[in-house]
């Protein structure tokens, strides 16, 4: 009798056991379960912190050029969609031609003026680079322009005779006189450059410019054609060509190319 109970109660104990061994591996899946549910955010018991809302950034705005009347070198221009119209231009520019370097390609490319009259003009012209052009001296000629504006000198800052560049653009102008002897005939002088490009060579700089340009005033003089200084419209205080008005020293921005174009009309009348 003692020996069937001892069997029986260590079957009980066996039973339990085996149950509370089962209890506890069940309790430890749960606990593993809810312990992956919390490392991947899903989490029955807990909801997942609101992401803020997104405030929507603004645009970045490209600063625009500066307005026509800003006064830090430049002069009031309230008349100038009425000088620069249509009909304007194209009164005062047809029959016109343009012959210059880069700068005055800034004027074809980036103003109408190309619409009303013809330009010649390239990156690195230089008054050999015209003097010696058959087809130019074949339109002067044929063509009889009402006006032609000069711009020519830049690229022969770094000329050791400044001398030879004002010889040679006398006898360009000599020849636009005998072959096409109505012309009014404009020589623009050499525009300033900014003093804070630090892309310039060492010739590329305002005495030297001013130098050119004495010599063109002169040259002007003997041969008797307009000289058109737009110098002090487009510089500061200290003679250099006003920051705002270019991006490489060098070169007007599309925006003050018209301002320039402006100057040029300007003296038309």
């Amino acid at each position: 009798m003692i020996k069937k109970n001892i069997l029986y109660c260590s079957f009980i104990f066996f039973v339990i056991t085996i149950f509370f061994q089962i209890a506890v591996l069940i309790k430890l899946n749960q606990y593993d379960n809810k312990i992956n549910r919390v490392m991947s955010g899903n989490s029955v018991n807990e909801k997942s912190p609101e992401q803020p809302a997104e405030t929507e950034t603004p645009p970045m705005v490209p600063d625009s050029e500066p307005s026509a009347t800003e006064t830090s070198g430049f002069s009031n221009y309230e008349d100038f969609d009425e000088v620069l119209s249509p009909a304007h231009l194209k009164q005062t520019l047809t029959g016109s031609l343009f012959i210059g370097d880069s700068r005055t390609e800034g004027l074809y490319k980036f103003t109408p003026a190309a619409e009303y009259a013809d330009f010649h003009c390239g990156v690195g012209y230089t008054v050999s680079t015209v003097k010696n052009n058959q087809p130019l001296s074949a339109a002067i000629a044929e063509k009889k322009y009402d006006r032609i504006f000069l711009c020519l000198g830049y690229n022969e800052l770094g000329w050791d005779y400044p001398e030879t560049f004002i010889s040679r653009y006398a006898e360009f102008i000599q020849f636009i006189k005998d072959n096409s002897p109505d012309t009014r005939i404009y020589v623009i002088a050499v525009l300033n450059v900014c003093r804070e490009s630090h892309n310039l060579e060492d010739y590329e700089n305002n005495d030297r410019i001013l130098q050119y340009n004495n010599l063109l005033s002169e040259m002007c003089q003997n041969s008797q054609v307009t000289y058109l200084d737009f110098n002090r419209y487009f510089t500061d205080s200290n003679g250099n060509l006003n920051p705002v008005s270019t991006e490489d020293g060098i070169h007007f921005t599309a925006v003050y190319y018209n301002y320039y174009l402006y100057r040029i009309i300007e003296v038309l009348g």
